[in-house]
């Protein structure tokens, strides 16, 4: 083996770094493949920025590029149609021209002058059939030709003795056309009812178009009020972790509240869950204070005298409704001098 490696001009060294770098050729290629389509129309230039090379249609008058202006008229709608027609424009000359080829029948000279050939037979149209009458719903008078008159109940060509007076109705006509009345009354209720919600939407903009962004608020406020959430949520978490909390706070509340001052009265009970305190500004003291002894003992004084107040007023209104009412005497009556008469 060495031998013929060395006649081949080849070491084995070659053939293992040929084998552990493959070549150029063997490599997967990492660039995009470009047709050449895409060379031709796709640029590293700026679309946003660049005129488009375009042109209108002949046919529907519809901007379309240049570069494929031709398949565009080859689709085009327009030109369809118009390539259509002449089709059948020319569909129906051939045909013309065969119907002309075909031997016609020739009439005689008596059938030229007097005009006698035979006229082609139209078929008769079916004659229509008729419903028969309901005396229930319709008038039902008898008419001078023949038949039953097919109007309603409130007909206004009869007789109100002509429509009392048809024979095989179930109830009298009065009846029935208090009944037939009552029916088309819940009609046009029904009817202005859905009216005046058309109209009420129409007023509201429901059959306007709707802006984006109002459509995008809509539906976020019908999702938010669908899927409703609670205001407050129980978080679970084991017991090692409320331990440690509650040290860190006990930590806290002890290097931050001043002396005297009980953990509980400051930031509130043991599962308390936000600090009456700005951690960022401990100096300022944003703490709860608990009540002092000196206000406690002001406090309860200002409800005693407040209380004998209260109390001293409701014995004196009680003495005022006890004592008798003293009588008011009229004045004495002053007697006028007597006059000299001398």
């Amino acid at each position: 083996m060495t031998a013929v490696s060395r006649a081949n001009g080849v070491s084995w060294r070659d053939v293992a770094r040929q084998i552990k770098s493959p070549s150029e050729r063997e490599l997967p290629q990492c660039y995009p493949r470009l047709s050449a389509w895409d060379r031709a129309n796709l640029s590293s230039v700026n679309p946003l920025t660049t005129d488009l090379d375009y042109s209108l249609c002949n046919f529907c008058r519809r901007p379309c590029l240049n570069s494929a202006m031709s398949l565009h008229v080859q689709s085009c709608p327009r030109n369809v149609g118009d390539d259509a027609s002449v089709d059948s424009g020319r569909k129906r000359k051939i045909d013309d021209t065969a119907d002309s080829a075909k031997p016609k029948r020739s009439y005689s000279k008596k059938e030229r002058k007097t005009g006698d050939r035979p006229k082609k037979e139209r078929p008769k149209p079916a004659p229509k059939i008729k419903a028969p009458v309901d005396v229930e719903k319709q008038c039902g008078v008898p008419l001078t030709g023949g038949g039953l008159c097919a109007r309603s109940l409130t007909c206004k060509t009869h007789s109100m003795g002509a429509k009392r007076a048809v024979v095989g109705r179930s109830a009298p006509y009065d009846q029935l056309l208090a009944q037939y009345q009552r029916k088309n009354q819940v009609k046009m209720a029904s009817l202005s009812t859905a009216q005046q919600l058309a109209d009420e939407n129409e007023a509201l903009g429901g059959l306007g178009p709707i802006d984006p962004e109002e459509e995008v608020a809509q539906v976020m406020e019908g999702v938010r009020r669908a899927n409703a959430l609670p205001l407050e949520r129980k978080v679970i978490f084991p017991t090692r972790v409320k331990n440690q909390f509650f040290r860190m706070r006990e930590m806290f509340a002890s290097a931050l509240l001043p002396k005297g001052t009980s953990t509980a009265s400051g930031i509130g009970g043991i599962f308390g869950r936000a600090n009456a305190f700005n951690p960022d500004q401990p100096d300022t003291l944003h703490f709860i204070r608990p009540p002092s002894l000196q206000r406690t003992a002001y406090l309860n004084a200002l409800k005693q005298q407040q209380h004998q107040q209260r109390l001293a007023q409701l014995q004196a209104a009680q003495r005022r409704s006890q004592s008798p009412k003293v009588q008011q005497q009229p004045p004495p009556q002053t007697q006028p001098p007597p006059q000299n008469n001398s």
